[in-house]
């Protein structure tokens, strides 16, 4: 009873966690933003609606995915095959980020560490990835897949049974997302080693690891930001409306800890409400139908619209690189392309993905389902199923069956 119980749990975290992130952060809040301070835009709103929206859609397409099974078509592999493949998605990391670095016009974490300023670094992350073009560009798309989603995958792998050089896994993995001098990279490691830690009961561990990376993150922030902070202005506006919008980011460079709350607190809410002003304002509010996908738009011979640029500058201007992106969650993507009905399909196939993860027998890639809600949290759903890497995961354990192995509990995953 007990063991039918915590696999109940098991089943339904995920998508508890969902509905808290889509609609506890989308919905409610902009919901008490709006009684709280009567004068948020009316975009506040309807963000709150479209999140709404999205969430029924998650709930139904979460619920609508059977519970994982063994497919036939799927062979048995060992542990050491595993092991091996494990290793070699780590060696072609290396070298991709080898061949990036030889060939960057400058290395982010150097200039960091160098002393210039925050613009200057996030050019130079710009340049370092966006900007490549040529022979180079399969490099970019070969890092993101790698990045977004393999590597997380042989590294959950690696911990899940315990093998050899799983440590040395993570420490590289650690050292690229350094490299990159961006904060966001590390909770792509993080998250599936966090999962997988707690699963196998290795508290110390856990908290080791999750030190170490905490460490990481405010070094890193504190080296890319004590150049702004003497620079920053105290005139920003102390009202609810002044601080969930982008004009509040002079400020909010007053000190890295400062800076990182309203990040995770406010960046995400205004830029969907942005995304929505800048849909309608610069885009004239027609629906894009896919365009903003480049392999949706190449199939369909339509113009690429780069949509996240645009919002970009919509709320701090361009940047010197006309590269800059403000991502937002998935379901604005969604609405953008194809309107309310893009939002409802989008967000059951975002459901129906979530519970594919989490449901998976192979445990490594169940450890993948808190990353793929991290991603479309702040990123769109084709760009995290494609470019990510998801659908590449996914494809390969249809085919492939890993040993069973410990996966623990729904209490334990949370």
């Amino acid at each position: 009873m007990g063991r039918r119980s915590s696999e109940v749990d098991a089943r339904v975290w995920p998508l508890i966690w969902a509905i808290i992130l889509v609609f506890g952060t989308f919905t409610v809040t902009p919901i008490v933003l709006c009684f709280a301070d009567p004068s948020m835009p009316q975009g506040f709103a309807e963000v709150a609606s479209l999140a709404l929206i999205s969430t029924f859609g998650i709930v139904v397409g979460y619920s609508l995915l059977p519970t994982g099974r063994r497919g036939l078509l799927q062979r048995p592999v060992n542990v050491q095959s595993l092991r091996k493949v494990a290793i070699g998605v780590l060696l072609t990391y290396v070298v991709v980020v080898s061949v990036l670095a030889a060939t960057a016009p400058s290395i982010p974490l150097l200039d960091a560490v160098a002393g210039n300023a925050a613009d200057q670094v996030s050019v130079s992350r710009e340049h370092f990835l966006k900007t490549r073009t040529g022979f180079m560009t399969p490099a970019v798309y070969a890092h993101a897949i790698l990045a977004g989603s393999l590597v997380p995958y042989a590294i959950a792998g690696l911990l899940t049974y315990h093998l050899r050089g799983r440590m040395v896994a993570i420490c590289t993995f650690f050292f690229g997302c350094l490299v990159f001098a961006e904060k966001a990279f590390f909770l792509k490691s993080i998250i599936p080693i966090a999962i997988v830690n707690w699963r196998h009961g290795r508290r110390r561990s856990l908290l080791a690891i999750g030190a170490g990376a905490i460490s990481c993150l405010m070094v890193l922030a504190v080296i890319t930001m004590r150049n702004t902070s003497e620079a920053s202005s105290e005139s920003g506006s102390q009202t609810l409306y002044g601080y969930f919008s982008s004009t509040y980011s002079a400020e909010a460079l007053s000190s890295p800890t400062k800076y990182m709350a309203w990040r995770a607190l406010a960046v995400p809410i205004f830029t969907a409400v942005d995304s929505l002003s800048a849909f309608r304002e610069v885009h004239d509010a027609q629906y894009f139908l896919g365009a903003t996908s480049s392999l949706v738009s190449g199939v369909s011979g339509k113009q690429h619209i780069w949509f996240e640029r645009s919002v970009f500058e919509y709320q701090w201007e361009q940047n010197a690189t006309g590269t800059g992106s403000s991502n937002t969650i998935f379901f604005i993507e969604a609405y953008v392309n194809f309107g309310i009905a893009g939002v409802v399909i989008f967000s059951m196939i975002a459901g129906g993905c979530l519970a594919f993860l989490a449901r998976s027998a192979d445990p490594a890639l169940a450890a993948l389902w808190p990353l793929f809600l991290f991603a479309i949290y702040c990123g769109g759903l084709i760009g995290t199923l494609l470019s990510n890497g998801f659908v590449a995961v996914a494809l390969v354990t249809l085919f492939v069956r890993c040993p069973g192995g410990y996966r623990g509990t729904g209490r334990r995953v949370c």
